[in-house]
């Protein structure tokens, strides 16, 4: 008996996409973003961990929360970048390199486009399948009722409303048991 579910998305690499498929959600280690990063543009790694800090404020940088949208397009969008840490890490160098007021500039994500192009993963989205029981108990009843309408309507939306108000965001913080994975498509696909 299948239990009433609520698909989300959640846009990473295929490799990436692969592991959690087969061990469940692991947080990016952010010590080792970073020294590679650092490494890589020759910049001192405290300098970026400051950079890095003020960024993300205190509390992100220590977030243990997975994130997902209603969407698949809007996945698939984010799959397309580095994991968020890595892209935040050379956002960081990028500040040191041009100053604080370039923070997440157009200029600042074409820079780091343009250098993380030839490195390019091949994007993927993780489905996962979360019991409608465990959304209502985290977020209430409204905000069940606010996905259902994200998701019977996206097609609609989609020529109503810009690309970023058709998928709403959710934060998770707790374990996402593995048979709540549902699978792993490439954008270009529909699920």
């Amino acid at each position: 008996m299948s239990r009433p579910s609520i698909r989300l998305y959640h846009g990473t690499s295929v490799s990436a996409g692969k592991a959690i498929c087969l061990a469940g959600f692991r947080r990016p280690d952010l010590p080792s973003i970073c020294e590679a990063v650092a490494n890589e543009y020759d910049v001192p790694l405290a300098a970026l961990q400051s950079a890095l800090d003020e960024s993300l404020g205190a509390a992100r940088a220590d977030d243990i929360a997975i994130y997902f949208t209603t969407g698949f397009r809007r996945a698939a969008g984010y799959a397309g970048r580095a994991c968020e840490l890595e892209w935040m890490a050379r956002e960081a160098v990028y500040v040191l390199r041009h100053g604080a007021q370039t923070r997440a500039t157009r200029e600042a994500n074409a820079w780091i486009k343009a250098e993380t192009a030839g490195r390019r993963l091949t994007a993927a989205v993780v489905l996962v399948d979360f019991p409608r029981t465990d959304l209502r108990a985290a977020f209430g009843n409204e905000f069940v009722e606010r996905v259902d309408f994200f998701q019977h309507h996206e097609a609609e939306l989609v020529v109503h409303v810009s690309e970023s108000e058709m998928a709403m965001e959710v934060r998770w913080e707790a374990e996402i048991p593995l048979d709540w994975i549902a699978g792993l498509e490439l954008p270009g696909s529909t699920p």
